[in-house]
């Protein structure tokens, strides 16, 4: 699944038809998403996010809600949080966990939609060295 996860993404970034774009993003993130545990490299599981928030959007467009949701939930655990709220990448952490917010609630998860805004809180707010998060 590895493999075959990084091959369709390489061979994606040659594609100009934006719906064959779309099909191979799909596709390289069902098979990276049943092996991400071999993925050791940060960057490719910060790549992975990214990929995963992209997946979302295009799913909501088409009003596949649950689909986005799927896509969002495994973004969530790719990267440990230590890291995902880093401040390299805080606005990718702030963007995955407001569209997971707000996905959960177009499917009705209330409690999870609530542990989305309560990560986002716990991460955005008090201080570190005397200046705000």
């Amino acid at each position: 699944y590895l493999r075959m996860g990084r091959f369709t993404l390489s061979f994606r970034k040659g594609i100009v038809r934006q719906k064959s774009k779309e099909m191979f993003l799909f596709l390289a993130l069902e098979n990276l998403s049943k092996c991400l545990e071999l993925v050791h490299d940060t960057e490719e599981r910060l790549e992975f996010v990214r990929l995963s928030l992209e997946a979302a959007k295009l799913s909501s467009a088409r009003c596949a809600f649950a689909q986005a949701t799927s896509f969002l939930r495994k973004a969530s655990g790719a990267v440990s949080q230590d890291v995902l709220w880093s401040p390299d990448s805080r606005g990718l952490a702030l963007h995955l966990y407001s569209s997971l917010a707000e996905m959960e609630l177009s499917v009705r998860q209330h409690d999870r939609c609530r542990e989305a805004v309560q990560t986002i809180y716990n991460h955005t707010t008090g201080s570190v060295d005397g200046r705000l998060k």
